[in-house]
């Protein structure tokens, strides 16, 4: 019988080889693999029921077929990213400690840093997988082979062809980059087989579809890596074929010739050249980039560059000094890097025609060539400095005029980072005028808990699939920190999908990307990872997470002018049910470092974003549990009661304090982990203000256990209540302005006049003093109310505006109420719906909202003493945000 299984397993497994084939010749690549696995297993059970074989012999290959499931999966993916072709053998290779890999050919390869890392790749195989001692069982041959480029094709550039038989393997490349990709291929194979010490015989042949295949990192928006942490993110990124590094620019650069614009801790020339040599080894070349328009408030913000500004956030374009500058830390830049690319960036180009001069040469020539005046010297300076220029692609697509002026070796980079189907309006124009061009999908933790991976899941695979069609020279993913209190270690899964549709973008199964990442980085089911996002979705069916804002976890509760705090604690028992369940699932993942590609350490900063989550949920509950106990001490009238409630509620707020620093503590160790101590002290605000808050709980209890409630007032201790409805915490703010008391004088009667304000984030105002500013925007950390003067500061009563929108899809009216510590107004568009209200005064009532989007434009003048505070809130059941923007459904 046995014999006979053996007949049937052997003549299957040639006919899924020859589906397989014939799959591979079809272009079905993408299904290939778990095809195979799949059909074999229907053709041994069609066999076996056309044949009339006894019922022992259907049973114990019945029995088989379930013991052959889980190798199915093995058959399926096993190397990321997806490779090109795979045909599988009928038998597997053998290894595991009692056998030795005997290493040839790599001596007759050129030295290089390549090579280099590949002897370091191979003495850490051998040493976790084979033995080192002198009693070998078995050996097994791994050869590498030079191959000869006799090709035209460029297909053999980074290639590489991977053979596995029963007791050798083969390496084939044409260039060190090959055979450095061949290698991270079998290392996965040996580390993903490594429990069960088998490898399916196989042979991989395999080539990039895109020759550029990048990641550009966000380190200016908060978080700035160590230089050892960009050194691991390096080694990580080879590991996914990836050969692209570059980082977004800002202010954190620091140069020799402008050394004052950056922080203490900034990235230096040195250590950037540094990281470029090592990137080397790993075949990543460092492509140079630094924000040269737009984005530019941090360093203008310096009275040593405040002069090169046309405003606080935009260089002065085309300005002979604001060029200069640049040229002079592009020249710093440039030789530390070794990319062939260099990125002036200038995206976001908002105030083109922002102040008198510039507004009227915007008038006579167009934006577009304003714009055109200041990229152009730079994009001809990068190529003086032998490098070739590339710029972010949508203020060109807005003024396609620039088409025709800008260097014809310039390589353009459209931009999204949504989850859409079609990028034609951003391919489409840069393809027709005959620019090389790279599309960038992104990874964004922009004010977000973590990245929405599933949006990114599709906006990268989307956007790499159409950029091959339209004949890309590859992908740059870029990952966005604004907000900055973000970890590189949630961003990676989506970065392993860069890396797989950056290698084979129409040849890619996510399924498949899923599973491994799962297995091999994880060491989890093939699903739990997939399953884990899943269940995070769920969050953003929560209109308080659709976009999972961190406000709820970055939450401040100290008390201000007023001794009660109101909490909206709606949907905060539902975001902790499922915060629950995700975290019960990523308890699943083996957290053991198995394997050198082990990221058990994303698991801690994964476990950490839970938690702390799930206590930024409980947090407002147990203020209000603890605001309660105290209310019914100070009414209880038995000594022994209140003796006892007393006790308790101290030893609740101590234990509160107690996980309050763990969790500071930890966030501390886990930031430390991948960051230097640029923006620390921001980042760790939150901590440093729930810590404060538990402290001060304790220490009254302590004052009351000691005292009693006679000799400690009631009134030292804030009442936290809960409040339905959603305050308003996010509004775009415009001042201060000083009035000498006068709340009636419109500040914007030069310009549409403040009822007809309409402004959005990229807008900007003509102040009292003549110069322009921008609207900038107030983020509330507290639930209840905006603090105008954590903004505003100075030594006058001044006037500031705030302003949101509310959009409706139907005429409605809501609630709503508000209060303010300062006299104020409020507008409903150009309609005065509130008129001068006194300092505290509560006001509540209806408004009446339009079909489409509403403007509220709150105005108030700052009072003479104490905080400068008021807030907004709707009674209203469903919303979501969006920033400022509000929608009620």
């Amino acid at each position: 019988m046995s014999d006979t299984i053996s007949v049937i397993l052997m003549r299957e497994f040639e006919i899924s080889k020859s589906v397989q084939a014939s799959m591979n010749k079809s272009g079905l690549r993408r299904i290939a693999p778990a095809y195979l696995t799949i059909q074999h297993v229907i053709n041994m059970r069609i066999t076996l029921f056309n044949d009339s074989y006894n019922i022992p012999t259907i049973l114990t290959l019945m029995i088989f077929l379930v013991c052959f499931a889980p190798y199915s999966y093995l058959l399926a993916q096993q190397v990321t990213p997806q490779p090109q072709s795979i045909e599988y053998g009928g038998d597997s290779l053998s290894f595991g400690k009692e056998y030795a890999l005997v290493v040839k050919g790599i001596d007759q390869l050129d030295p290089s840093p390549i090579i280099k890392t590949i002897q370091s790749e191979l003495h850490t195989l051998q040493k976790r997988l084979f033995t080192s001692t002198g009693k070998v069982e078995k050996t097994i041959s791994l050869t590498l082979h030079k191959k000869e480029n006799n090709s035209t094709s460029n297909k053999l550039t980074e290639g590489y062809e991977l053979n596995i038989d029963r007791n050798e393997i083969d390496l084939y490349a044409q260039d060190h980059a090959g055979f450095l990709y061949a290698m991270q291929s079998l290392q996965q194979l040996f580390y993903i087989n490594q429990e069960s010490g088998l490898i399916p015989c196989q042979r991989i042949v395999d080539s990039p579809d895109f020759p550029f295949r990048g990641i550009m990192d966000d380190i200016s928006r908060g978080p700035l890596p160590t230089l050892t942490f960009m050194k691991k993110q390096i080694r990580r990124l080879a590991h996914l074929k990836i050969n692209v590094f570059s980082f977004y620019i800002e202010h954190v650069l620091r140069t020799k010739s402008h050394p004052d614009f950056s922080p203490l801790e900034g990235l230096t020339i040195d250590e950037l050249k540094e990281l470029s040599d090592y990137a080397e080894g790993y075949n990543i070349q460092l492509m140079g980039s630094f924000q040269s328009l737009g984005h530019f408030r941090n360093i203008l913000s310096h009275p040593n560059y405040m002069h090169l500004g046309v405003g606080d956030r935009m260089l002065n374009p085309g300005d002979s000094a604001s060029l200069l500058f640049l040229k002079e830390v592009y020249n710093e830049i440039i030789p530390a890097v070794k990319h062939p690319f260099f990125n002036i960036n200038c995206d976001e180009a908002y105030d083109l025609s922002r102040g008198h001069k510039l507004k009227q040469l915007a008038d006579s020539l167009g934006e577009g060539i304003v714009y055109a005046q200041h990229i152009i010297p730079l994009l001809n300076h990068v190529q003086e400095r032998d490098k070739r220029p590339a710029i972010w692609g949508d203020m060109i697509l807005k003024h396609p005029e620039i088409f025709e002026l800008i260097p014809p070796k310039t390589v353009i980079l459209p931009w999204d980072y949504s989850d859409r189907k079609s990028f034609d309006d951003l391919l489409d124009p840069i393809a027709e005028h005959g620019f090389e061009f790279i599309g960038c999908p992104g990874i964004v933790n922009s004010y977000r808990l973590w990245p929405d991976l599933l949006e990114a899941k599709n906006n990268i695979r989307n956007f790499a699939s159409a950029t091959f069609d339209k004949g890309g020279m590859g992908i740059m993913t870029t990952v966005w920190d604004d907000g900055g209190r973000h970890f590189f270690a949630t961003d990676w899964y989506g970065i392993v999908l860069a890396g797989a549709y950056g290698w084979n973008p129409d040849g890619t199964d996510d399924r498949m990307v899923d599973q491994h990442f799962s297995r091999y980085f994880l060491h989890g089911e093939p699903e739990a990872f997939s399953a884990f996002l899943h269940t995070l979705a769920k969050l953003q069916n929560i209109d308080r997470l659709s976009n999972l804002s961190t406000h709820l976890v970055e939450m401040n509760y100290e008390p201000q002018s007023e001794d009660t705090v109101l909490i909206d604690t709606t949907s905060l028992q539902a975001i902790s049910t499922i915060l629950v369940e995700a975290k019960q699932q990523l308890d699943r993942f083996d957290q053991q470092n198995s394997h050198p590609y082990h990221w058990s350490s994303d698991l801690a900063v994964w476990h950490f974003k839970l938690d702390e989550t799930i206590e930024a949920c409980h947090i407002p509950f147990k203020l209000m549990q603890l605001s309660k106990t105290i209310a019914n001490v100070y009414r209880e009238s038995n000594e022994v009661i209140r003796r006892n409630d007393i006790l308790r509620a101290r030893a609740t707020a101590k234990k509160n304090l107690r996980d309050a620093k763990h969790m500071k503590d930890l966030f501390i160790k886990l930031w430390r982990t991948e960051n230097r101590n640029h923006w620390f002290d921001e980042a760790e605000k939150i901590y440093e203000c729930r810590t404060k808050t538990w402290k001060e709980q304790y220490d009254f209890l302590l004052r009351l256990s000691h005292h009693g409630t006679t000799l400690v007032p009631r009134d030292k201790y804030p009442i936290y209540s809960p409040s339905p409805g959603l305050f308003i915490t996010y509004w775009l703010g415009a001042g201060p302005f000083n009035t000498v008391g006068n709340l009636d004088f419109d500040f914007f009667a030069k310009e549409q006049g403040e009822r007809n304000l309409r402004p959005a984030a990229i807008d900007y105002f003509l102040n009292p003093s003549g110069t322009y500013q921008g609207w900038n925007k107030i983020i509330s950390p507290y639930p209840d109310r905006i603090n105008f003067s954590d903004y505003y500061n100075s030594p006058n009563p001044d006037v500031a505006y705030a302003s949101c929108r509310i959009e409706v899809n139907a005429h409605i009216s809501v609630k709503y109420e508000l209060r303010s510590t300062g006299i104020y107004t409020l507008f409903l568009g150009s309609e005065r719906i509130i008129p001068h209200k006194q300092s505290i005064e509560k006001s509540s009532g209806t408004i009446h909202l339009s079909k489409g989007h509403n403007y509220l434009i709150f105005k108030s003048l700052e009072p003479l003493y104490g905080p400068w505070n008021f807030s907004f809130r709707v009674l209203h059941s469903e919303i979501t945000q969006n920033k400022y923007k509000y929608i009620l459904k």
